[in-house]
């Protein structure tokens, strides 16, 4: 298994040094931010582009959702959190050439195991936190965790690392930091955030930094954006960005494509919401906000994908059966499993639900959406998780165009009010 995983590492190192001397080692020449973790990569990236944007500096950005070079995003063809290393390289060769003052990367586990950013030298480095992810590609815990860490190996010498304080792993993490270290979070650490008031449609808080205070007024709900709002903070901070550039770039922020994206409807009087949340530990956090927020009833309709780490499954519908009123299990990128089978493992874990009463087992993905939003009453939330911004869907024979925003909407539009 060793030798395999040795051979494995060599490919991937010669297919990421190839890619470097093709585009002329490009990532050696820029000056880039680069952000992992378990959740809130995407999110935290588009923060810290606003905040570079409100100090003028002119940026690309490389996410899951899309990706930008001075202008107008992109959606991301290649449905990667990190590009494969010719992609990336030939992506950061245009940034050198468009002569863009920053670039901002959101970086995965895939990404960093595999060495496709060999090559990429950065200024700053974020972990936003580390939980359980991946373990059908990493094999366990600790070696997802290993994987995470080695973007601590890219930053330059004069550079610096945004640890989350509030993390369990933040101690452990700080040892593999070769660089300064500037911790944030919601009480603790050197960028933090008080007297928060969490609205529906937002976040008030006090940001906190060795330079000075200032009320921040935030347009995206949820504590955990304002974790990583703080993180950004932290990166405009390190880099000597103006107090009042780093609140005006976190207040530009509406909203980030598929993440806590609300499907407006002026004809219903209920709310919905589309996310991309897909493990236990984010799920968790987001039906908690969310539950404070929620008048009535808390709906939610998601599935877990195929090929991929079966033991998430039931632990998904652990969560889901503890936080929300009712349940819809439902298709999500099944590739070649039986989405039946996957829907019935998460099932395991909805212990406190009964049956077609609130609790629903639906494998079309439209018709669990449409099933959803005709139980939604007056003061419920509806959210549709698991897709986000994707805009396919993975069968096993083919992928499908699909979007959950699109379809939520066209549902909205169609449903008869009561």
């Amino acid at each position: 298994m060793k030798i395999l995983s040795s051979v494995k590492l060599v490919y991937w190192n010669l297919k990421a040094y190839a890619a470097n001397v093709l585009n002329g080692f490009p990532g050696q020449k820029i000056k880039a931010v680069g952000v992992t973790g378990t959740n809130g990569k995407t999110t935290t990236c588009y923060f810290v582009d606003s905040i570079l944007n409100a100090a003028s500096f002119k940026t690309a950005r490389m996410t899951t959702v899309d990706y930008t070079l001075g202008g107008a995003p992109r959606p991301n063809p290649v449905h990667l959190t990190s590009f494969g290393p010719f992609d990336l390289q030939k992506f950061l060769r245009q940034v050198k050439q468009k002569k863009l003052d920053w670039t901002v990367l959101e970086l995965s586990s895939h990404g960093l195991a595999q060495n496709r950013v060999l090559g990429v030298k950065l200024q700053a480095a974020i972990i936003t936190y580390i939980s359980r992810e991946h373990l059908d590609f990493h094999g366990s815990v600790e070696e997802y965790f290993r994987a995470k860490m080695k973007i601590m190996n890219l930053v330059d010498k004069n550079g610096f690392v945004v640890l989350n304080r509030d993390d369990k792993n933040f101690e452990v993490m700080k040892k593999y930091a070769h660089n300064q270290v500037i911790s944030f979070g919601i009480l603790r650490g050197d960028i933090t955030a008080q007297n928060t008031k969490y609205l529906a449609r937002g976040s008030q808080f006090l940001l906190k930094t060795p330079k000075g205070s200032l009320r921040v007024n935030l347009k995206m709900p949820g504590r955990f954006n304002v974790y990583n709002a703080l993180a950004a903070a932290a990166v405009g901070y390190g880099l000597g960005i103006e107090l009042e550039k780093i609140r005006e770039g976190l207040e530009n922020m509406n909203y980030v494509p598929g993440r806590m994206e609300e499907i407006k409807s002026p004809r219903h009087n209920f709310r919905v919401l589309v996310d991309y949340v897909h493990t236990p530990d984010a799920l968790a956090l987001v039906l908690e906000e969310l539950r404070q927020l929620t008048k009535n009833k808390l709906i939610i309709v998601f599935g877990m994908p195929g090929l991929r780490d079966p033991s998430n499954r039931p632990l998904m519908g652990a969560t889901a059966d503890r936080s929300a009123d009712i349940v819809i299990l439902t298709d999500e990128n099944p590739r070649t499993e039986d989405p039946l089978d996957i829907i019935n493992q998460i099932g395991q874990g909805v212990k406190r639900k009964i049956i077609n009463k609130n609790f629903f087992k639906i494998v079309d993905r439209k018709a669990a959406i449409q099933k959803a939003l005709s139980l939604a009453e007056p003061g419920d939330l509806v959210l549709v998780a698991g897709k986000g911004p994707e805009n396919y869907m993975e069968l096993k024979d083919q992928t499908i165009e699909w979007d959950d925003r699109l379809v939520t909407k066209k549902l909205l539009k169609e449903i008869k009010l009561s």
